[in-house]
């Protein structure tokens, strides 16, 4: 946005663009903590269902 004396940049991330990395590391992750597959799984729908917008959908 351009103003008289001034110029203002916003930059905006949105997570759901980069849900693929997202989920290679929380594998990655889970693998280095000694997670198993059913925890490492539970992350990554986590990750859908609150930090992605879906649970306001089940409501």
């Amino acid at each position: 946005m351009r103003y008289k004396h001034d110029t203002l940049t916003v930059q905006c991330i949105v997570p759901k663009n980069s849900k693929k990395l997202i989920d290679e590391f929380d594998v990655e992750f889970g693998k280095y903590v000694g997670l198993g597959e059913d925890e490492i799984d539970f992350l990554i729908n986590y990750d859908i269902k609150y930090r992605m917008g879906g649970a306001d959908e089940e409501e």
